[in-house]
């Protein structure tokens, strides 16, 4: 909980850092070589765009285990656990428009908030502005029909 204060605060890559030269994060659950010039690169990128903790963090760390490690280490929730996965499985996409973003969000069997959400966080830590203001100011509608709807019309 602490380490996603710091993160979210004005001098999060410089603490961060500063704990990765100290030598003190393994000891906190990120990997032994974090990709400390990744990270550096997202935190400029998108300082602008108020990313989530996960989001920076996730550069520091290379596939899923580190993230699973990182995850079991610091008992982050079900919400950044997947969060860090869906942005590691879809940080290196080179798409230039909001197609494919809002495929993913329609065609999910997950909660569409969920994944616009961190199809939002994707494109923070690309530093994608324009895709990322399109994307986070679509409001998807609410299907209308409902199970209870279909219930009170006789269909079980």
């Amino acid at each position: 909980m602490e380490l996603k204060k710091i993160l979210s605060g004005n001098f999060a890559k410089e603490l961060i850092l500063q704990m990765i030269d100290l030598g003190i994060g393994p000891f906190i659950g990120f990997p032994q070589n974090p990709n400390v010039q990744k990270y550096e690169d997202v935190c400029n990128r998108s300082q602008a765009m108020k990313p989530h903790p996960m989001t920076r963090l996730t550069a520091l760390l290379k596939n899923e285990e580190e993230v699973l490690a990182l995850h079991s280490r610091m008992k982050f929730s079900t919400y950044d656990k997947e969060l860090s996965l869906f942005i590691l499985n879809n940080r290196d996409r080179s798409d230039t428009t909001i197609k494919p973003f809002l495929e993913m969000i329609i065609n999910t069997k997950h909660k569409t908030s969920d994944v616009h959400e961190r199809s939002c966080e994707v494109l923070k830590y690309r530093g994608d502005v324009c895709l990322w203001k399109e994307l986070n100011d679509l409001k998807i509608p609410k299907f209308p029909l409902s199970g209870h709807t279909l219930m009170e019309r006789g269909y079980t």
